[in-house]
């Protein structure tokens, strides 16, 4: 995994797919005297001398302190931007990236001391600023750290929104060994949701003739094994083990910088995270840990793809699949119940990008009826069987059954069955709906 980092950063070249791919992060390192080598890279590649080091409460107390004052000791102008600890929990909400942009652009670069939601509202902040950023992880617990995307919320709905990558990822192999269990196991839950995510990117290329590369695919075939075979010991906080996730997580992160989106990395099993979050903040609820909800709901798109692997189906489907299609006709209204006023409108026009008049849709569920040899074959080929993932989050102790992580029974029955509406992009769930599983498969599930 290293070296296939090494080969990608700060490269450009021409891929097979037909597109050019550059990945701007110059360096990923993980180990000790990590400040000396955020130092380094400071003199080396960075503007300027003054630098806004941004942090929450806990993780300035973890990272962020010492930073600031090694970066003061050798002559940078150091301004700490500190988020207090006054709400319940800090959200990465785009009105607050959006504040953090006007304050940054006094600076000549940013560094990120944090995991997931720092690290997000850091880097559409830097991209609104136009200045680069550096990202200083104190967790190995998500794969956003250098991609091109900043998960926001917005009128309380996720957002993946397109930023820059930061000019380098650097982190202190000892604080993510003592990161707190929880966020060692999101780790693990979202990176082995990359198992699934590619097999969605590669079914709706197939089937709605987008882009793909196969590039980002065999990066993430190489690295399932490391999940499957080192989930107890990156618990047990081993260092290799610790040191060997975070290189995959951020390999997965440069995997959406070639993909130019996150399609490689977040499907389906991500939608019904994020739909679950939306659920739990319009109601008040503290958010689950982002990897560990994913963890959960990538063992449920496995099980998902699985059913469709014992379905076998034909055109004599169509008429039943053209009805099934035409009686589920979203409206607004649907919309506003399901979402209420604050959502809806944001819903309802990103799920109405793919929405398909009838007869566009007829043509679409005869290929799909017409290729579902292909298409299994496609599933077969790249699918780690729900067992096996789910044993891994055994291994690390993350959950495995929504029920952990204190959702309802009704709440996720309705994430399974309404999350493809929260984005345009094509997965796993609107190929169960498609053929008319996704309901049956719901009711199972719950």
């Amino acid at each position: 995994m290293k070296d296939t980092l090494k080969e990608l950063l700060g490269k450009e070249w021409k891929c097979g797919c037909g597109r050019t791919h550059r990945v701007p992060t110059k360096e990923i390192y993980c180990g000790a005297n990590a400040k000396e080598r955020l130092l380094r890279f400071i003199f080396a590649e960075m503007p300027g001398p003054d630098v806004a080091v941004v942090a929450d409460t806990n993780t300035f107390a973890v990272a962020g302190q010492a930073v600031g004052e090694c970066l003061a000791e050798n002559g940078l102008n150091v301004k700490v931007r500190l988020f207090p600890a006054g709400r319940k929990k800090l959200k990465a909400e785009k009105e607050l990236a959006e504040k953090l942009g006007s304050e940054l652009k006094d600076f000549h670069f940013a560094v990120a001391c944090g995991s997931g939601t720092i690290n997000d509202l850091v880097k559409y902040a830097a991209t609104i600023a136009k200045i680069p950023y550096i990202s200083y992880p104190t967790a190995p617990s998500m794969n956003g750290y250098p991609s091109p995307i900043a998960a926001l919320s917005y009128k309380g709905t996720k957002k993946t929104l397109a930023a820059i990558p930061p000019a380098a990822v650097i982190a202190d192999l000892d604080i993510l060994r003592n990161a707190p269990e929880d966020m060692i196991q999101a780790g693990i839950g979202d990176g082995i949701s990359k198992s699934v995510c590619n097999i969605d990117w590669a079914v709706s290329r197939f089937i709605k003739k987008e882009y793909f590369c196969p590039l980002p695919g065999k990066m993430m075939a190489g690295v399932m094994g490391f999940y499957t075979g080192n989930a107890k010991k990156a618990a047990g906080r081993d260092p290799a083990a610790i040191k060997g996730l975070f290189e995959a997580l951020n390999l997965a992160g440069v995997s959406m910088v070639i993909a130019g989106s996150s399609a490689p990395a977040s499907g389906g099993e991500h939608l019904i995270s994020h739909f679950l979050d939306m659920s739990n903040s319009s109601k008040g609820k503290d958010m689950n840990l982002h990897g560990r909800q994913v963890g959960v709901t990538t063992v449920l798109s496995a099980k998902l793809y699985e059913k469709l692997l014992k379905l076998d189906t034909d055109l004599r489907r169509l008429p039943q699949l053209k009805k099934h299609y035409a009686g589920d006709r979203q409206t607004k209204k649907e919309f506003m119940s399901r979402y209420g006023k604050k959502m809806a409108g944001e819903v309802y026009r990103e799920f109405m990008t793919k929405y398909l008049p009838p007869d566009k849709k007829e043509k679409e569920l005869l290929f799909i009826l017409k290729n579902w040899g292909k298409i299994k074959d496609m599933i077969r080929k790249n699918l780690v069987p729900s067992k096996v993932l789910e044993k891994t989050l055994r291994r690390s102790g993350a959950p495995v059954s929504f029920t952990k992580l204190a959702i309802t029974r009704a709440v996720f029955r309705s994430a399974i069955l309404h999350a493809r509406e929260i984005r345009g992009r094509y997965t796993v769930l609107d190929l169960a709906y498609d053929v008319d599983i996704l309901e049956s498969f719901a009711n199972d599930v719950v």
